[in-house]
C-alpha cells in the first residue's frame, strides 16, 4: 500500500497546477494519431484508443489527437521503466477500489468516508446512510430521468420558464451594455466580444428534449434489475454513458446538449463548448482574436485582483488566500454581481410588479435586500483544516470571501448601507474587469 502512494506523489509531480493549465495553448499539442510512437514509444496509444472505439467508432492512424500534458505522459513513460509491474498493478487496483468505495460493503465505504471526513476536519464524522449514497448516485448516473422526475413533480414549467427566459434576457443585455463601455477593449476587440456574447446559448431550467419519450428511450434505455448488485449497475450505467460518447467521435457538435442534470442546483458552464472563455472565438474555436494591448490592459487588471485576494489572510487557517489559483473565479464573481444587480435594476425600471418586503426585512431598502440576498448565497460554516484545503487546492475562493470581496469592489453596495469612503467594505482601492 505504502508503495502504491508513492506512486500517486510520483504522478502528482508530473501533473501541472490548476494555474498552468489554465493557459489553453499550453494543452493545444495536436498529434496525429500514429506520430505518437515516436513520442511516447512505451505507451501504444494506438492499441488502446482502437481498443476503447471497437464496435462504436472508426479510427485511423490519421485522426487528431490532443495532448493536453506533454510532461505527464513523459513521466509516466519513466515511471513504466522504474516502477516494478507489481506496484503499478498494486495502484490500477487500489483506485478502482477508492473510485467505487461508496458502493461496496462497509469495509471498503467506512475507511473511504472516514478519510474524506479527515480531509475538512470532520474527524469520527460517521458515514452517510447508504439511501442518501443511492440518491446522489441516481442524480449523477441518470441525471435527465431524475431531472425529468424533478421537472414533473416541482416545476411550474411554463410559469418557471418564462420567468427564467426574462431574467436571462435582463443578465444577457446588461452584460452587453457593459461591454460597449468598457475602457480598457479596443472597437474590434469590443465588436467581436459583443458576437460572441450574443451567441452564447442559455440553459434554463431543463431541455425541452426531456419530455421526448423516444429521446429518452434512445438514450436512457437502460435495464435496471431491482435485485442487481449496485456495484454492477453503476458500472454498466457508466459503460453505456461511456460508449455514447464515444460514438460522437466525427459527428457534428450539439450545442443543444446539456451535460449537467435539471435537478442540479448550479451555475452551469459546459467548457468542451467553448462558449464564454475570452481566449476562443464565439464558435468556440482557439483562436486568438484580442488586440494585443487589450490583452495586455486585461492582463494589467487581473493582476489587481490577484492582490486583493492575495492580501486576505485567514485568521481559521493561518494562511493568505491564493489570488492566482483562484483569479478566474474571483474575475466571474465579481463581474457576475456587477451584471446581476444592474439587470436587477434594469428589471425594476420595466415591470410593475411589486417587491412585498419580507417578514423582519421591512427596514431594508431594494438594494439592500438584493445584496443580502446575494451574500445569502454563500452563508456557510467552514473548519480550519477545510480552510486549508480550499486555499490551496481550490479554483474558488473561500464562501466568506465570495460573498465579500465582490461587494467591497462595489460602489453600489457602499451607497446602498453607507459605508464611508476608507472603510473595509468601501475601500479607496476597487478591482473590476468587466
Amino acid at each position: 500500500m505504502y508503495e502504491a502512494m508513492e506512486l500517486e506523489l510520483k504522478l502528482v509531480n508530473f501533473s501541472a497546477d490548476d494555474m498552468v493549465r489554465r493557459d489553453p495553448d499550453r494543452g493545444n499539442n495536436r498529434f496525429q494519431l500514429w506520430q505518437l510512437r515516436s513520442h511516447f514509444p512505451l505507451i501504444n496509444f494506438e492499441q488502446y484508443i482502437n481498443t476503447v472505439f471497437k464496435g462504436l467508432a472508426n479510427v485511423s492512424p490519421n485522426h487528431t489527437v490532443i495532448i493536453r500534458e506533454i510532461e505527464y505522459f513523459a513521466g509516466i513513460q519513466h515511471i513504466l521503466t522504474t516502477t516494478p509491474k507489481r506496484v503499478i498493478a498494486n495502484y490500477i487496483a487500489w483506485r478502482l477500489v477508492q473510485g467505487f468505495s461508496p458502493f461496496l460493503p462497509p469495509t471498503a465505504r467506512e475507511p473511504f468516508y472516514q478519510f474524506k471526513a479527515n480531509q475538512t476536519g470532520m474527524f469520527n464524522s460517521p458515514p452517510p446512510d447508504r439511501w442518501e449514497d443511492c440518491v446522489t448516485l441516481s442524480v449523477i448516473m441518470m441525471d435527465m430521468p431524475v431531472g425529468k422526475l424533478f421537472v414533473e413533480h416541482f416545476f411550474e414549467r411554463e410559469r418557471a420558464m418564462a420567468k427564467m427566459r426574462e431574467l436571462t434576457g435582463f443578465l444577457k443585455g446588461e452584460f452587453i451594455k457593459q461591454l460597449h463601455v468598457l475602457d480598457w477593449m479596443d472597437e474590434s476587440t469590443r465588436k467581436r466580444a459583443v458576437e460572441k456574447a450574443g451567441m452564447i446559448e442559455y440553459k434554463n431550467g431543463f431541455p425541452e428534449v426531456l419530455f421526448n419519450d423516444t429521446w429518452m428511450d434512445r438514450h436512457w434505455g437502460i435495464l435496471i434489475k431491482p435485485k442487481e448488485y449496485l456495484l454492477h449497475l453503476t458500472i454498466r450505467i457508466k459503460l453505456a454513458r461511456y460508449a455514447e460518447e464515444l460514438m460522437r467521435l466525427d459527428q457534428p457538435l450539439d450545442r443543444s446538449m446539456w451535460y449537467q442534470s435539471p435537478a442540479q442546483v448550479d451555475a452551469y458552464y459546459a467548457p468542451n463548448n467553448n462558449e464564454m472563455r475570452g481566449r476562443y472565438d464565439e464558435l468556440g474555436n482557439l483562436n486568438d482574436w484580442w488586440d494585443t494591448e487589450t490583452a495586455e490592459k486585461f492582463t494589467e487588471k487581473t493582476r489587481c485582483f490577484v492582490r486583493q485576494y492575495g492580501s486576505v489572510k485567514v485568521a481559521e487557517a493561518g494562511i493568505h488566500l491564493n489570488g492566482q489559483l483562484s483569479l478566474g473565479e474571483n474575475i466571474a464573481d465579481n463581474g457576475g454581481v456587477k451584471t446581476a444587480f444592474n439587470a436587477y435594476k434594469a428589471w425594476r425600471s420595466n415591470t410593475s410588479v411589486e417587491e412585498p418586503a419580507l417578514p423582519g426585512f421591512q427596514n431594508f431598502t431594494s438594494e439592500q435586500m438584493f445584496f443580502l440576498a446575494y451574500a445569502n448565497n454563500w452563508c456557510s460554516v467552514v473548519r480550519p483544516k477545510h480552510y486549508v484545503q480550499i486555499i490551496m487546492t481550490d479554483v474558488h475562493a473561500p464562501s466568506k470571501y465570495r460573498a465579500t470581496i465582490p461587494l467591497r469592489n462595489r460602489l453600489e453596495f457602499a451607497q446602498a448601507f453607507s459605508c464611508a469612503r476608507g472603510t473595509p467594505m468601501n475601500p479607496e482601492k476597487k478591482c473590476q474587469v468587466w
